[in-house]
């Protein structure tokens, strides 16, 4: 027979699987009076994080202007998520509005001087972009913060209980103290009427 966890386990998997889009890694070469374009299918309110960056072709040195490039990300319904000109390395994040394909174009800034720059650039989207990392920090902190909520709420609710007590005792001499009082009235009634 099959246990209802192992169903969820089951059903748990089975979603990521759906919801999983793509994580893209990849480096390429780009000559000076080319466009390079890569392109995802992602769909709408889906997370979308990249970074790229120029390889140095002289390590230790600074980077040659001729090796800058314009970076641009934007979807085939023209809305641009991230513009960046003459540089060597940037990141972007969005939420996608419009579902549909998403392009990350890249250029050298100067066509003018004859040039191969290489760039190394990743992109992840969906379950692939989120910072687990992070997420379990933040996870592991509500969780403390939840336990001394917890505690101070157990203290709080002791204090009440002894309150309560305190209101029912109040509340129950206070009665005894009517009762006497109206006994006291009858009795002094009874004495009056008898002694007529």
């Amino acid at each position: 027979m099959i246990k209802k966890a192992e169903i969820f386990v089951v059903l748990l998997l089975f979603l990521l699987l759906i919801f999983i889009n793509s994580s893209e890694s990849l480096r390429f070469d780009l000559k000076s009076q080319f466009t390079r374009c890569i392109y995802e299918d992602i769909r709408r309110g889906s997370i979308a994080v990249g970074k790229y960056h120029v390889v140095n072709p002289n390590e230790g040195h600074p980077l040659p202007d001729s090796h800058k490039i314009i970076a641009s990300v934007s979807n085939d319904h023209g809305r641009s998520y991230h513009y960046a000109d003459k540089v060597e390395s940037g990141q972007f994040s969005f939420t996608a509005i419009d579902e549909g394909s998403h392009f990350a174009c890249f250029y050298v800034s100067d066509a003018t001087q004859e040039s191969t720059v290489t760039i190394d650039f990743e992109w992840k989207t969906g379950v692939e972009a989120v910072d687990w990392a992070s997420v379990a920090k933040r996870e592991k902190l509500n969780c403390y913060v939840f336990s001394l909520l917890r505690q101070m709420l157990q203290a709080v609710e002791l204090e009440l209980k002894k309150m309560q007590t305190s209101l029912e005792s109040i509340h129950e001499e206070l009665g005894n103290a009517y009762i006497r009082q109206v006994k006291h009235v009858y009795i002094t009634i009874n004495l009056c009427l008898e002694s007529k």
